[in-house]
């Protein structure tokens, strides 16, 4: 019975061994490498593979069945298949966190920490001297770095910070050197896409919240895109294509929405949303546009397009379902349009060189809309109180609107055709009705 129960402890201890091996394979081939694992727990798994000269690995795991493959090989643009001067530092705790780093060419850096479980960490670091910081705290995070394919050099960096569970992050630098990319992530199932094909671009994106979603898109060299949310749900997305274009969307509340479209050089575009529900959209297309869009309340939009060069609109809403829309179509154009209160309504377009417009709306419900068509036209458009309504028509050369409207249910419409009419109306009171017509042309 002695020897029974003996031989019963013996398989149920070698059981146990088996069941708590955990496996690191390691191969260096060349000079000079270093590799360094510790594994404690149950059933991690590691595997390093170093082919070239003066490598670094370590790898420090401790959990349950976590998985980290390193891979310095491949030469890179050299094409030798020996990669050089490389270091990779992997640390993993917790349970079913897998990392994977690939440095295919020489004197790339690579830094991944993960502490909860199921995270997911992928880096391909292609070409020379890139460096790739990835940081993951919770569960379920994915984060995934490609740096260097389709350019002879590299030194790209990406920072990767991700607190929570459900995070996803990508950033892809290619195509060119030097560019920059930070990704931070606090909370849940949030998502951030970072692309970069050019030389020094850089790429900023900052949540804090829930279920937020950002984009940055740059093609070229010298952008700067920059996106910051803190709150739930938020969306926006920048897209660069030239060079040294700015773009930045801070977002402080829920459900907001911006898309920034910039295609030409340096080009500057701002947009700040306090609140919920709010969008903004902006389109520039050509040199050294301008645009600024504050938005401070609920459900306010704002629509600006900037084709051409040196334009600048400036749109300012602070209550709840404002609208303003601002389309510029020519050179050094300017725009600016301020509503404060509920339910204003405003609507410029620009098409021409030179042409000025100020509208202020203070109160509920108010329309205006400014057409300006030829060079070197101002309007300015003032309207206080309730449904005030005014439309300015300026067909020509250097027209001079003033529309002034202080009151309830008032009504004005200007219209001015050729070249250098002068109207100003005042309309103190409630339920005032103006028509103003000037052309070039005589009755007879």
């Amino acid at each position: 019975m002695k020897k029974l129960l003996l031989v019963v402890a013996i398989l149920f201890a070698t059981s146990m061994l088996f069941a708590q091996t955990n496996t690191s394979d390691v191969n260096s081939v060349g000079y000079n490498n270093n590799s360094d694992v510790v594994q404690a727990g149950l059933t991690n798994l590691s595997d390093v593979d170093q082919i070239g000269d003066e490598n670094a690995s370590t790898v420090d795991q401790t959990g349950i069945s976590n998985n980290s493959v390193v891979l310095q090989a491949g030469g890179g643009p050299s094409g030798d298949g020996s990669s050089d001067f490389n270091t990779s530092d992997i640390d993993q705790l917790g349970e079913s966190n897998y990392s994977f780093i690939w440095q295919d060419g020489d004197y790339n850096m690579n830094t991944t920490f993960q502490d909860g479980n199921s995270n997911y960490s992928y880096v391909d670091q292609w070409g020379y001297g890139s460096t790739s910081e990835t940081y993951q705290n919770g569960n379920s995070n994915s984060s995934t770095v490609l740096q260097g394919y389709g350019t002879v050099n590299g030194y790209h960096y990406s920072y990767v910070d991700q607190r929570g569970d459900e995070n996803v992050s990508y950033v892809k630098q290619y195509g060119g050197d030097w560019n920059d990319s930070y990704v931070f992530q606090e909370g849940n199932n949030n998502d951030a896409y970072a692309e970069q094909n050019g030389n020094s671009n850089n790429s900023d994106i900052w949540q804090i919240g829930d279920l937020n979603d950002s984009d940055v898109n740059q093609t070229g060299d010298e952008n700067w895109g920059q996106n910051e949310q803190i709150g739930d749900r938020n969306i926006s997305d920048i897209d660069q294509d030239g060079n040294r274009n700015y773009a930045g969307a801070g977002q402080y509340g829920n459900s907001n929405n911006s898309s920034i479209d910039q295609d030409g050089d340096d080009n500057y575009a701002l947009t700040f949303q306090i609140g919920n529900r709010n969008g903004s959209m902006v389109a520039q297309v050509g040199n050294e546009n301008d645009s600024f869009v504050n938005q401070d309340g609920d459900f306010n939009k704002s629509c600006v397009t900037q084709i051409g060069d040196l334009n600048i609109s400036r749109v300012t809403q602070i209550g709840t379902w404002n609208k303003s829309g601002v389309e510029q179509i020519g050179d050094l154009n300017r725009s600016y349009v301020n509503q404060n209160g509920f339910g204003n309504a405003s609507c410029v377009g620009q098409y021409g060189d030179e042409n000025i417009s100020y509208v202020d709306q203070d109160g509920t419900f108010n329309l205006s809309g400014v057409l300006q068509t030829g060079d070197r036209n101002f309007s300015t458009v003032t309207q206080n109180g309730l449904l005030n309504i005014s439309c300015v028509d300026q067909t020509g050369l250097d027209h001079y609107s003033l529309v002034n409207q202080q009151g309830n249910f008032n009504w004005s419409k200007v219209q001015q055709f050729g070249n250098d009419h002068d109207s100003v109306v005042n309309q103190i009171g409630n339920s005032n009705s103006s028509t103003v017509t000037q052309t070039d042309s005589l009755p007879f």
